[in-house]
């Protein structure tokens, strides 16, 4: 590649969508030019975003065949409190990770068949909090 200077992990830098991405691992594969390159996962809500690899003064990398170029973060809903209850009229808060901190980015459907709608009061990324009105999905479009 022409560039004569030994390059180190203090000159890569990994970016998943907008969000910095920690290097906690930098390994140059023996015999070619080839680096492996590993960071810390950050925190951001659910979506698939762009991998960035920049090299100063480089620019930014290549991947290699077969390696993908984004990255999904996924949301995951571990607990639901209650998990049990009437027809609305309830306050409902799923825990988790990869919730919006915009409650309005949430659409929330709840149950099996005729499925209730849950309007999002509030929201971080480990957690969502809506109200439960029980007006089933399709009521108001007679779908």
């Amino acid at each position: 590649s022409g560039y004569l200077r030994p390059l180190r992990q203090e000159h890569v830098t990994v970016h998943l969508g907008e969000y910095l991405c920690p290097l906690v691992g930098f390994t140059k594969l023996a015999g070619t030019d080839t680096f492996d390159v590993s960071c810390t996962i950050p925190i951001f809500e659910a979506a698939t975003v762009d991998v960035l690899v920049r090299v100063l003064p480089l620019g930014y990398a290549n991947f290699s065949s077969g390696v993908s170029e984004t990255y999904t973060q996924s949301l995951v809903v571990d607990v639901m409190t209650p998990n049990y209850g009437s027809y609305g009229g309830r306050q409902v808060t799923m825990y988790g990770a990869g919730f919006s901190s915009v409650p309005q980015k949430h659409f929330v459907r709840i149950g099996s068949e005729n499925f209730g709608m849950c309007e999002p009061l509030a929201s971080n990324y480990s957690q969502l909090t809506c109200f439960m009105n029980w007006k089933y999905f399709d009521q108001d479009n007679k779908g």
